[in-house]
């Protein structure tokens, strides 16, 4: 088990810190600006990305199962956020948005990927076939997800498609 610690990039363990920190906060409502809309997508794509880069192998079905995740798991982001009751202030750049239980738990969920991939790569080949495809599948479903739900709450927002704050 240690060597598999050792073989997790640094990177990961601040990333998860600050995540974990992130998604307690949105676990009751909050008021942001909405430029910070963009940022967890892209944080969560910088890690499914490292994922797509360590497991991909340039085979198809590793690949495929990758954009086929992001895309479901976009349209699931879309779907659990385009009726969130969220308020807005175009005036200040302001969004409100409700509390959001599921952050925290993708982040554990991706950061559990990450240490099982680790945890594999310490022992050698992944023990079955499908177990590239399928941790690209998670990663890219957690985050789509993100991604088109922020997406939503950013075409809200633009749209005036909210309460005033």
């Amino acid at each position: 088990m240690h060597n598999s610690m050792s073989l997790i990039p640094l990177w990961v363990y601040p990333f998860l810190f600050i995540l974990v920190l992130w998604g307690i906060k949105l676990c009751s409502s909050c008021t942001v600006k909405v430029n910070r809309l963009y940022v967890l997508p892209l944080v969560f794509i910088l890690i499914s990305g490292h994922h797509f880069i360590e497991l991909s192998n340039d085979q198809l079905a590793n690949v495929m199962s990758w954009i086929v995740a992001i895309c479901i798991g976009m349209y699931i982001g879309h779907l659990n956020k385009q009726n969130a009751a969220i308020k807005i202030d175009p005036a200040n750049g302001l969004i409100s948005l409700p509390k959001d239980n599921s952050i925290v738990t993708m982040v554990m969920i991706l950061f559990g990927v990450e240490f099982l991939m680790a945890a594999i790569e310490g022992i050698g080949p992944p023990p079955f076939a499908w177990f590239n495809p399928i941790c690209m599948f998670i990663s890219g479903g957690i985050t789509g997800i993100v991604i088109g739900g922020n997406a939503t709450h950013l075409y809200r927002y633009r749209h005036n498609m909210a309460d005033s704050i």
